[in-house]
């Protein structure tokens, strides 16, 4: 870099942000991500990954750089957004939903599916159905452990999606198959009703269908070369299926027991009592009787509920973690290209600060924009579930107004269930188990997100209610408007003084240590070191040196004077940057501080009596601040950005001291020791 440069070193550095060295190089002029684009195709082609780089580069963003990377579209781009869905989103719901198919249809095989209303007894299903069910239950299996395969990273990603996406329609066609036959001898006589065991075995057809087909839209988004052929997941999303795997084994096996402990109750009935309980609804409907199952109770929610818990958690960290950081970042770039575009074109006029102020400007509006968008997907999704669910009940439980399923559906979502109402249909029962495992976490991870926002305009209020009523006690109560006056009346003579004085904070030289290198010779610290004293030893009083070597020396010196000044301002800017990185690391700077961060990062040891030029605000340094390699284009933590870029800049300069030390005492070894 050279020091007379007057825009930032980014400037001339690649896409996301100025290229970091590896932490294991040697040299100092590395850059891990330096070819970022280049590789993105070379990824999709080798089915590489971006391992290599460093885990404090990842971490400096807001999203997982990884997920972004591997995309073929940029942030900004058409259709951005629904291919980074498609690659993060889709697989994560495909392993919710697998493992809940799974459960449901194990019921749907132990369970009859008719009642016989004149005999009242169950009619057993023929042998050939009962092996079909039983086939789609074991492809529903394969599909499920494929999956789990795929997402651990172990086998190829080629053949697991195809295994889950064929495994997965098998299961869904041979339960079709059995609905059929049974559905239409349920119409052939009058007296047969479907059981729970039909309405769970429906649910699990179209959960089956559905897995499918998000893996083959999944599919279709690698054979377009959106992505390489991985799942575009992090550690939190591929734990998540583990989380949803073992919660679906849990219901199962408190189902089996349940359905022993509590005389009457079907396997089915007993799934619906155990979603009641985990759910923390508690409907009062069916209820354990005897101490045992009262005991059972107590340990098998208190267990369910934390593994829930963990579930919801890990839920809404990957959507606050994923969804909300990228939204922001893809409206940022969509706008920061358009003011880009307007400013080379000629028709837009703009100075540095200006450009920056524009950047601030865009951030704050897509965050505002996404809390908007994120606000109405919240209340929509809610009152979605809401009406849906209220519709569903008021059609399938008799008795039951429109009112009565929405005041029923309300409670439930919000967890309260007085059991004033309850389903007791079979489809009823049915539909509430699929409805609330799927609603109720769901709406408490929307509900947690919007008491976030709620919390921060909270804070914002109370930060601002606390500055104006400062400002009340300061001039209305503690100093009225004639006592001001008063004041000003009597120091209007000294209105002529200096505005600033020689000790003001306003006034900054940068940095001051720099200029002092420049001074005579005199103000620079002229004890030797003891390397160069155990040199000097050796010469005896002929051996004076020359004038030339006398004034190289001196050279050396200021110069190694000035790199160690500029060194110690280094650090007193890291440490004031390591301050922000554990207190604010939120916290966003100024244009002025920028310039600072810059000027420091550009100062070329190598040529030390020149200084750094100030940043001009030309049109070159607006459009380097719109441009995307401006690091407020970017979703990263500017103290984290700022200090690595620093903490490398010292590393370059300690070399440069060591290479020019050693350097030194080369010429004292030429120049003075003999042979």
């Amino acid at each position: 870099m050279s020091s007379e440069a007057s825009v930032p070193a980014t400037a001339n550095e690649p896409y996301l942000f100025e290229g970091l060295n590896r932490a294991n190089s040697q040299s100092t002029n590395g850059s891990v991500i330096s070819n970022i684009i280049k590789r993105r195709s070379q990824i999709q082609k080798n089915d590489d990954s971006l391992d290599d780089i460093p885990n404090y580069v990842k971490r400096l963003f807001a999203v997982d750089i990884d997920a972004i990377l591997t995309l073929s579209v940029k942030p900004g781009e058409p259709f951005f957004l629904v291919w980074y869905f498609i690659s993060v989103f889709l697989p994560v719901i495909t392993a919710c939903l697998g493992p809940f198919a799974n459960m449901i249809s194990i019921v749907a095989l132990v369970e009859h599916w008719r009642f016989d209303s004149v005999s009242q007894r169950e009619i057993p299903e023929e042998r050939y159905l009962t092996a079909i069910n039983g086939l789609s239950l074991a492809f529903g299996i394969i599909g499920n452990i494929s999956l789990l395969m795929n997402f651990s990273g172990r086998v190829k990603y080629l053949f697991t999606q195809c295994v889950s996406i064929i495994s997965w329609f098998l299961a869904s066609m041979l339960l079709l198959v059995v609905i059929i036959q049974l559905d239409k001898s349920c119409r052939q006589h009058e007296s047969y009703h479907r059981t729970e065991g039909f309405w769970f075995g429906v649910i699990t057809s179209l959960l089956y269908f559905i897995c499918s087909i998000f893996l083959s839209v999944n599919f279709v988004g690698y054979k377009l070369d959106k992505y390489p052929a991985t799942f575009n997941l992090d550690s939190r999303q591929r734990s998540l299926m583990i989380y949803t795997i073992v919660l679906a084994v849990w219901f199962v096996v408190g189902s089996i027991c349940m359905g022993h402990l509590i005389s009457g109750l079907t396997l089915g009935s007993s799934l619906y009592f155990c979603t009641v309980s985990i759910l923390t609804i508690g409907l009062g409907d069916i209820s354990p009787v005897s101490a045992g199952s009262r005991t059972f109770d107590l340990i098998y929610s208190l267990i369910g509920l934390l593994i829930m818990g963990l579930i919801i958690a890990s839920i809404r960290s990957v959507v606050l973690s994923s969804a909300s950081p990228v939204l922001i970042w893809h409206i940022m770039e969509k706008r920061r290209s358009k003011y880009l575009d307007e400013v080379k074109l000629g028709s837009k006029t703009l100075e540095s600060f200006q450009a920056f102020d524009i950047m601030r400007d865009i951030r704050r509006s897509a965050e505002k924009y996404e809390l908007n968008i994120s606000l109405v997907l919240s209340i929509g999704t809610f009152t979605l579930f809401w009406l849906i669910g209220a519709l569903v009940f008021s059609r399938v439980e008799s008795g039951w107004s429109y009112f009565d399923a929405f005041y029923f559906c309300f409670l439930c979502l919000l967890t309260i269930g007085y059991g004033d109402f309850a389903p007791k249909s079979s489809f009823g029962r049915a539909f509430f188990v699929t409805w609330g495992i799927c609603a109720v976490p769901l709406m408490t991870i929307l509900i947690s997100s919007i008491g976030d926002k709620l919390y921060d305009f909270a804070e914002s209020m109370s930060s601002f209610l606390t500055k104006f009523t400062s400002l009340i006690a300061k001039y209305i109560i503690h100093e009225p408007f004639w006592i001001r006056r008063q004041k000003k009346e009597k120091n209007y003579d000294d209105e002529m003084e200096p505005v600033f004085t020689n000790n003001s904070s306003s006034i900054k030289a940068f940095p001051e240590s720099m200029h002092k290198a420049s001074l005579d010779s005199n103000e620079v610290d002229q004890a030797p070191r003891s390397k160069m004293d155990n040199k000097t030893r050796h010469l005896s009083t002929s051996e004076s040196p020359s004038v030339d070597f006398v004034q190289a020396m001196h050279a050396e010196i200021k110069d190694m004077h000035f790199a160690l000044n500029h060194l110690s301002e280094s650090m007193d800017l890291l440490q004031s940057l390591l301050a922000d990185c554990f207190e604010q690391p939120k916290r966003f700077y100024t244009h002025d501080q920028w310039l600072d961060f810059y000027k420091i990062r550009t100062t070329n040891l190598k040529k030390p009596r020149i200084l750094p030029k100030a940043m001009t605000h030309s049109g070159h340094q607006a459009e380097f601040w719109l441009s995307e390699k401006s690091p407020l284009a970017l979703p990263l933590s500017e103290p984290n950005y700022v200090a690595v870029k620093v903490i490398q800049k010292i590393k370059r300069d300690l070399e440069y001291l060591t290479s020019k030390e050693a350097d030194t005492l080369k010429k004292f070894d030429d120049a003075f020791v003999p042979g």
